[in-house]
């Protein structure tokens, strides 16, 4: 595993985050759900709740923490652009999405993939797969007591 994108200093705005709260109440005490979470995050956006991201191939926009486009948002629930810039909703919509993914994929490597591509695209994201994966073991091995 590659360490591309992996920044120690992302990492540690998300071991105790002010979106913790949110995160555990979402994944429903689900550890590996938080980890993961909290990896997507850091890859996706940097902690950052406004991050924006326009995806002209497939004309929508990447949004907020976990970088919801808003065609998965509403899946999950009716939404404007706008409340995905809300931390809590934003993180309730993409642990929605991540346990859909891990219904229907039975390795993390997939069910990161499928989140990045829309399903399972290791021959493409291999680079983005590893920097979660790191991100993931960062969290796995510095859970706060």
């Amino acid at each position: 595993m590659s360490l591309g994108a992996f920044y120690q200093a992302t990492a540690e705005r998300g071991l105790a985050s002010p979106y913790d709260a949110a995160m555990y109440a979402s994944a429903g005490g689900d550890l590996k759900l938080v980890w993961l979470t909290k990896a997507i995050i850091s890859r996706e956006s940097g902690w950052n709740p406004a991050a924006y991201r326009a995806e002209p191939q497939i004309n929508d926009a990447s949004i907020g923490l976990m970088q919801i486009l808003m065609a998965t948002a509403t899946l999950y629930e009716p939404v404007t652009v706008n409340d995905l810039y809300d931390p809590q909703t934003n993180i309730r919509i993409g642990i929605a999405h991540l346990r859909m993914l891990m219904g229907r994929y039975g390795t993390l490597d997939e069910i990161i993939s499928a989140y990045n591509a829309g399903r399972p695209r290791l021959d493409l994201n291999r680079a983005y797969v590893d920097d979660v994966l790191a991100y993931y073991v960062f969290f796995v091995n510095n859970e706060p007591a």
